[in-house]
């Protein structure tokens, strides 16, 4: 406890003392340069735009794609100037083997070395390495590393700055003193280093030789989150999965433990899996697991409920482990877990519930489980599934089995009897079953109409379809009028990207119908429409059409 509270003055007094002035670099007002005026600066000998031209080229910053083998030869360009960031760069570059550079970890330290000789912060931290791992061709020398790693925080390279404070930590190069590391994990802290904030926040969160305190450590934590820092965002995650300085939120410690995996090679699945089953079991209240499963069956079905799909595949898992441990996995059980599963999945559009949608089908043939609505909407999406892929006759055949189920139950208003309909309409009319597709529609329309409730969306699609119908029986004059309903209908809807798909429609349907000046009318009507709206594709689409439009309409006056 007393070392506890020494530490603690200690790193009060640093926190308030150790101030951090960073190092202005010449170049930086380059890189707002143009590539044209840095090339003219460099081609004059300029060693700061050869080095700036170099990074531009190695990061991919304002140019179409990243070019390392470019990139190395402006390094190179500025090397021969003697400038100290690209001797760094191209040391870091044989180390690597990047830019299609055979690996020469020789030739990378001789490029450190020449760039620790004109003071180049990054290059002192990189040889402090080298020396400290006896790396190209230099004996391990522990002290050598200590002193190049303090002259690199000296000439502005803050995470020296954290390798300082791990050896004092560790006593290598050096006596061991707590005191000593902390000192340096604060001169990188105070510089804004996301590692230095890391290294502090884990000794106050986790109480090693200083006092616990999760709001300090919380404090830290989100400032590496800020720089993308994945260890900062995995204890950060930690924090949230607990409640330590912060409300408990399993989502927030999700998404920060998925940011963090892969990052620098993290491997944080085991986080993200321990979070998912965390919030799986929170989405019921429920103990006994067939009454889970009932649960969470009404769950998914119901549109005010919010969840992680992943999360609830992650509990329906874990129940079907509970039940086949005590042998109380029936198929009626089995079944209700597929069923579940699939809907939530196709809910999110996850085109893995393919599977599940099978199972869950297949069970029912054998042992039926399902309520009409339910086997309704899992063979609505099977179909969906099919549409997505262009398998128009399975997809018809699937909706045919759905609208069997839709007609065995006409008052249960949780089956979607209209977007049966509708996708049926559209699937006969892409397999090429035109009049069917057209009967399909018109009778779909009739009920639309007849409906006392409103399906404005649904009316506006139905519109659109029966319009395609009619296009191919040639009857345009029907189209234009399908069209003029639609458009009167999305207008009222307000909704801008079916007005403005709707307006190209009609002015091709009018224009087919002889209707020229109508047709001409509705284009400039989409062009105003996307200039009002200010999106420049649409814009540049808009105008395309009219133009060719005009090109067509001089066509037919040549031809009569």
């Amino acid at each position: 406890m007393i070392a506890q509270f020494v530490a603690r003055l200690a790193d009060r007094f640093f926190e308030r003392t150790i101030t951090w002035k960073p190092v202005v670099r010449t170049y930086d007002e380059l890189y707002d340069q143009s590539l044209e005026t840095l090339e003219s600066l460099a081609n004059a000998g300029d060693a700061n735009a050869c080095f700036v031209l170099g990074d531009i080229f190695d990061q991919g910053m304002k140019c179409e794609r990243q070019d390392r083998r470019l990139a190395l030869e402006w390094y190179h360009k500025a090397a021969d100037l003697g400038q100290g960031d690209a001797l760094n760069n191209l040391g870091s570059m044989y180390q690597h083997g990047d830019g299609g550079l055979n690996v020469d970890m020789g030739k990378s330290r001789d490029y450190y070395e020449r760039a620790a000789a004109v003071g180049c912060g990054a290059a002192l931290n990189n040889l402090a390495h080298f020396y400290s791992n006896g790396q190209g061709g230099l004996p391990k020398n522990e002290k050598k590393a200590l002193g190049l790693f303090k002259k690199a925080v000296r000439r502005g390279y803050a995470n020296a700055g954290v390798a300082l404070g791990y050896r004092y930590r560790e006593g290598k190069g050096c006596r061991k003193s707590f005191v000593r590391s902390l000192y340096w994990y604060r001169v990188a802290e105070k510089a804004d280093d996301p590692s230095g904030c890391y290294n502090i926040a884990c000794l106050y969160y986790f109480g090693r030789k200083l006092p616990q305190d999760y709001a300090r450590a919380v404090a830290l934590l989100k400032r590496g989150d800020a720089q993308q820092h994945a260890a900062s965002r995995s204890l950060l995650a930690l924090a949230f999965e607990h409640g330590s300085a912060v409300e408990r939120d399993f989502e927030r410690a999700l998404e920060l433990y998925e940011m963090a995996h892969g990052a620098d090679g993290s491997d944080y699945q085991e986080e993200i899996d321990r979070v998912l089953g965390k919030m799986g079991e929170a989405l019921s209240d429920e103990s006994d697991p067939e009454d889970r499963i009932a649960d969470l069956r009404q769950m998914v079905f119901n549109p005010q409920r919010r969840f992680r799909v992943r999360a609830l595949l992650h509990e329906l898992g874990r129940i079907e482990g509970l039940l086949g441990e005590t042998e109380r996995l029936t198929p009626a059980l089995k079944g209700q877990m597929k069923l579940t599963g699939a809907y939530a999945q196709w809910m999110v559009g996850d085109r893995a519930c393919a599977d599940w949608i099978d199972a869950a089908l297949g069970i029912e043939k054998l042992n039926p489980f399902m309520m009409p609505f339910e086997e309704a909407a899992l063979l609505h999406a099977k179909a969906r599934l099919s549409i997505g892929v262009s398998a128009w006759r399975s997809a018809i055949s699937t909706l045919a089995d759905a609208e069997a189920v839709s007609r065995a139950h006409p008052h249960d208003a949780r089956i979607a009897h209209f977007v049966i309909a509708l996708d049926m309409g559209y699937c006969l009319h892409e397999a090429g079953d035109y009049e069917e597709a057209r009967s399909v529609n018109r009778a779909l329309l009739a009920q639309l109409e007849k409906s006392p409730e409103t399906f404005d969306f649904l009316l506006a699609r139905t519109l659109a379809n029966l319009a395609q119908n009619e296009f191919f029986f040639e009857r345009h004059q029907e189209v234009v009028s399908l069209y003029e309903r639609r458009l009167a209908l999305v207008e009222e809807m307000k909704d801008d990207e079916m007005i403005f798909s709707t307006l190209r429609d009609i002015a091709i349907a009018s224009f087919k119908a002889g209707r020229t000046d109508e047709a001409e009318g509705f284009f400039k009507r989409r062009i105003d429409m996307a200039d009002r709206m200010g999106h420049q594709r649409d814009i540049l689409e808009a105008r395309a059409d009219l133009d060719e439009f005009l090109v067509r309409v001089r066509k037919s006056y040549t031809l009569q």
